[in-house]
């Protein structure tokens, strides 16, 4: 058990602060008493406002770290003074939310999702139309890992209103789904991969040469799925049903069926990958122009080979 002179909270922030906000630890800092008690207010702040789930400290306490302005004049002071101010300017509780939504956990999506994503629709009359896709696709962007890639949440600094920040990222997206939709050809759903790469010469002839192989790695794959991700995907992209829909028939919240979809889609671009790297052998480069090409079209293939 610590002591109340070892300064847990303290050592565990400095670790994880930028190289050019940290300053060499000296053996006992004179401010790290006032820090231990800033940070305890912190945390205290944070949970007292959001009591339904906890994000340990060990998870917290870096976030908050690596997020703290990072060029020397911001923190130039050499007693970490400047640090404290900083910890006082941003909101704590707002970022502590968004940490929890960043690492997956459940509770705290369904409250962003309560209390900042939903309040904004339906969205300005010239995205209205669209105002169901956009929350979808929102959803996925803030919520769901991109690859290796993070979940848009956690771009949120702590230094800003999260209502407006969401406000703003979700318009951007409806912005772009917008522009999107406008430059959409009707497609042809018989046909597998009918798009993808346009002016790309060297996919295009992938595309006429390994069309066969490409059908049947998808449809291997689609085979390989659990039958609860096969459900969900025909349920969403042949009966398309909305997640809100799906999510009654589970008795889970729609952010937790968009990552199940998510999830399954994935899977099925693993899986197609697979097929395809071990039946034609083919060089890694023309294997990941093949694999943008699935992707692109993944939605088009879904909704002809689950009917």
């Amino acid at each position: 058990m610590p002591s109340p002179g070892d300064h847990v909270l303290s050592r565990l922030f400095r670790e994880n602060l930028a190289p050019e906000v940290s300053r060499e630890p000296c053996e006992a800092h004179a401010d790290d008493a006032r820090l231990e008690a800033a940070l305890n207010d912190l945390l205290a702040a944070a949970r007292s406002t959001w009591p339904a789930f906890t994000v340990a400290d060990e998870t917290f306490l870096p976030y908050v770290a690596s997020r703290l302005p990072g060029t020397p004049d911001a923190l130039d002071a050499p007693d970490g003074a400047s640090i404290i101010d900083a910890l006082a300017e941003m909101r704590a509780s707002d970022l502590y939310l968004a940490c929890a939504c960043a690492h997956g956990d459940d509770r705290a999506i369904a409250i962003f999702d309560a209390e900042y994503l939903g309040p904004i629709f339906p969205l300005p009359r010239h995205l209205a139309a669209i105002s169901a896709d956009v929350r979808q696709l929102a959803s996925m962007k803030l919520f769901v890992r991109e690859g290796s890639e993070p979940p848009k949440i956690a771009d949120y600094s702590g230094r800003g209103d999260l209502a407006s920040w969401t406000s703003v990222v979700t318009l951007r997206i409806g912005l772009s789904l917008l522009r999107g939709t406008k430059r959409e050809v009707p497609l042809d759903d018989t046909a597998l991969l009918e798009l993808g790469a346009t002016g790309d010469a060297e996919v295009a002839q992938l595309k006429k040469r390994y069309s066969k192989e490409f059908a049947d790695a998808f449809h291997h794959a689609l085979g390989l799925l659990a039958p609860r991700d096969r459900n969900l995907l025909r349920q969403h992209y042949v009966d398309a049903l909305t997640m809100e829909q799906i999510g009654r028939i589970y008795r889970v919240h729609r952010i937790t069926i968009v990552r199940w979809v998510d999830k399954a889609r994935e899977k099925l671009a693993l899986e197609t990958r697979r097929h395809i790297e071990t039946r034609l052998g083919i060089s890694r480069g023309e294997l990941e122009s093949i694999m943008r090409l699935v992707r692109s079209q993944m939605d088009v293939s879904l909704r002809t080979y689950l009917r």
